[in-house]
């Protein structure tokens, strides 16, 4: 299958049209060989892995990316103050907070070989 065929098929898939989808060719951190496009488009494909090939055999994988996360503050204007609002799913048991230091998200993913089982559990940062 040529690159443009694959590149069809990745903007059929996702929507997303291919001047958003930037190519790469690199190592993962563990040594294996990956190659194909990451999305570069406001939206919710923003950081998306398209990989084309793993291992050197080729494939199409698509990885998702961290999805946007709004801020959760709404000020008061009477009171001059700003609250923490969440909306949370039904059936929600737990939540948990923590302080975001510098405002990276790291996602963590499994790169799959053939049958989908994990060759290496990678981090990365939403466009890295």
């Amino acid at each position: 299958m040529s690159q443009a065929d694959i590149l069809s098929t990745i903007t059929q898939v996702t929507g997303v049209g291919p001047k958003h989808w930037q190519p790469f060719d690199e190592k993962s951190p563990g040594g294996v060989p990956m190659s194909g496009y990451v999305c570069l488009q406001e939206s919710d494909y923003l950081g998306a892995l398209a990989l084309t090939a793993i291992g050197g055999k080729e494939r199409l994988e698509i990885i998702p990316s961290m999805p946007k996360l709004h801020y959760p503050y709404v000020e008061d204007p009477r009171e001059g103050t700003v609250k923490v609002v969440v909306p949370l799913p039904i059936n929600v048991v737990d939540v948990r907070f923590t302080t975001k230091l510098d405002g990276t998200c790291i996602i963590w993913y499994a790169l799959p070989d053939e049958d989908g089982s994990p060759l290496e559990i990678i981090p990365r940062t939403r466009l890295n």
